[in-house]
């Protein structure tokens, strides 16, 4: 058997239920893998998922495309790739709470945004907002990144970034309003995310065990 851990983005949820459905249904043990799948949780994000597979503590990792981008961009590059697309289509989106002042990007410009702290992540935001006649000038805010969606709902900040499929469906089952701001929707390119990566080299010397997973 090949012992392979996968670190999730997230605590588990409907994006990840393909790799708990296969596990649960022995299909990975069919095919000689024994997966542990760890999640942020774990340690409270003291590591993100895609710092995992550069310290060798995960093989796979699921995470943004920017990502990629960012440990293939910084001083000591670390060739981590995507393997795979997780959606067919970028199911994330900007939200806020439902307000008559929060309908469109550029009216973030002196509100908050509780970010996540990824690299690119602010710029995305500012970008947004500028392409929408703003002038991009966003408060951002770091708060707890597992606790980001409920600073949110208490109304604690302004902002933040979600998935329709997972957030976007738990706040309609809580009947709470929101409005979904897409990127595709003020011309920010954005690709599939989350992406399911690995390290390039590993990839090419694991070729047929990683093929199987």
């Amino acid at each position: 058997m090949k012992n392979l851990t996968l670190a999730l983005d997230w605590t588990p949820n409907i994006n990840h239920i393909g790799f708990f459905i296969a596990l649960k249904k022995g299909f990975y043990k069919d095919i000689g893998i024994s997966l542990n799948i760890i999640d942020p949780s774990d340690d409270n994000y003291a590591v993100t998922p895609a710092k995992k597979v550069e310290l060798g503590e995960a093989n796979f990792a699921l995470c943004p495309t920017e990502s990629i981008l960012s440990y293939r961009t910084k001083p000591n590059p670390f060739p981590l790739i995507a393997i795979a697309a997780i959606l067919q289509e970028d199911l994330s989106a900007i939200v806020v709470k439902e307000r008559s002042d929060l309908n469109s990007p550029k009216d973030l410009d002196g509100k908050s945004y509780a970010s996540y702290n990824a690299r690119y992540e602010d710029e995305i935001v500012r970008q947004m907002i500028q392409n929408d006649g703003g002038k991009g000038k966003i408060e951002v805010i770091y708060p707890e990144k597992l606790g980001i969606w409920d600073t949110l709902l208490s109304g604690e900040f302004d902002s933040t970034w979600v998935f329709l499929n997972w957030e976007g469906v738990e706040a309609e089952n809580c009947s709470e309003s929101l409005h979904y701001l897409k990127m595709k929707d003020y011309n920010i390119p954005y690709s599939y995310s989350p992406m399911l990566v690995a390290d390039e080299r590993t990839v090419e010397s694991e070729l047929e065990t990683y093929r199987n997973f």
